[in-house]
């Protein structure tokens, strides 16, 4: 006797009891297999060994077994169906290996209905991409939730070493670093600094870093470590203690900065950039580094630090450099 299957549409053969379930509809044996027995079709679909009423039934197996395909009617073939199914299956296959192992309270994907107006599956297509952009707005908001949670314990253990004041911020450098990077949005385009290759936000981790020892930050050109200011000024928020830290830190780098030649930049402008009125200023500015430059060659010991030390040096350097210069000049 033959049943009508009432999701498929398909017709076939039962045996036993023939005069009883004449016209009679049920659901093809395929709607009972698990997904894991499913599964093991694909590989025969891909290598083309099932018929097409085969793929066709295979294919509506798979909606079924979502349980987000609510069958109102059977579907009706239409010619082009084996196409649709044809170009289908493979994001079918995908997406429900996927969605079905997600029991998540906040994974949430959309439910359709074969209806007399979807029973050709025309939309099928777009079913899938649901699912699909469902998906990944899930994984989105899982990495989005898992960065947020990880930002908030640095924020929480910067803010406990913040407090305490007997703490050396240095030992809370790095961690204030990444906190910034990821709280600002730091660029990840690469640079190129003295030869070394860097990302953007690595370099500017590494200035901040710097930012807390004076002999680190002299290295670090006064126009990089504005750049970096500047972009926190744009994207961090201020109001914060782990923020408020972070700009005391930085600018307080920049003040060494300029303050190492204590004449305002720690570019030092000795030729003119702008014409002769820049070009007199950086003679002005040299002719003051070589009037306060030690005349003999500065020793560690003679310094009550190690910036001092270096200032010294650089005036000196600086002086015998100009001199030796102006000798080969008259020459």
């Amino acid at each position: 006797m033959k049943i009508l299957c009432r999701k498929s549409g398909i017709e076939f053969n039962v045996t036993h009891f023939p005069g009883y379930f004449t016209n009679a509809e049920a659901e093809h044996p395929v709607f009972n297999l698990t997904l894991k027995q499913l599964w093991r079709y694909y590989p025969k679909w891909q290598e083309r060994q099932l018929t097409e009423t085969d793929s066709f039934l295979l294919f509506l197996a798979y909606l079924n077994s979502t349980e987000l395909v609510d069958f109102r009617c059977h579907v009706w073939q239409r010619p082009d169906t084996a196409r649709i199914i044809s170009s289908s299956m493979s994001a079918l296959h995908d997406i429900i290996g996927k969605i079905v192992t997600i029991r998540h309270p906040k994974f949430a994907v959309p439910r359709f209905v074969i209806s007399k107006e979807t029973r050709d599956l025309a939309n099928v297509k777009h079913w899938i991409e649901a699912w699909q952009n469902s998906f990944s707005d899930f994984c989105n908001g899982l990495k989005d939730e898992t960065l947020r949670e990880r930002l908030l314990r640095k924020e929480q253990n910067l803010e406990r070493y913040i407090k305490n004041h007997s703490l050396n911020p240095n030992r809370y450098a790095r961690l204030l670093a990444q906190w910034t990077s990821e709280s600002a949005e730091f660029p990840n385009f690469e640079i190129t600094v003295a030869g070394e290759t860097w990302t953007c936000s690595e370099y500017w981790q590494e200035i901040i870093i710097k930012c807390h020892t004076d002999t680190d930050i002299i290295t670090v050109p006064e126009k990089d470590l504005r750049e970096l200011i500047e972009h926190c000024e744009e994207n961090l928020d201020g109001g914060s203690i782990q923020a408020h830290h972070l700009f005391q830190t930085v600018r307080a780098g920049l003040s060494v900065i300029t303050g190492f030649f204590s004449l305002g930049s720690a570019t030092f402008s000795i030729l003119g950039t702008n014409g002769n009125e820049d070009e007199a200023v950086g003679k002005t500015n040299l002719q003051m580094l070589i009037d306060t430059a030690p005349t003999k060659l500065p020793r560690r010991v003679d310094y009550p630090t190690d910036f001092s030390y270096l200032k010294a040096k650089m005036k000196y350097q600086l002086a015998q450099n100009y001199a030796a210069d102006s000798t080969l000049e008259k020459l």
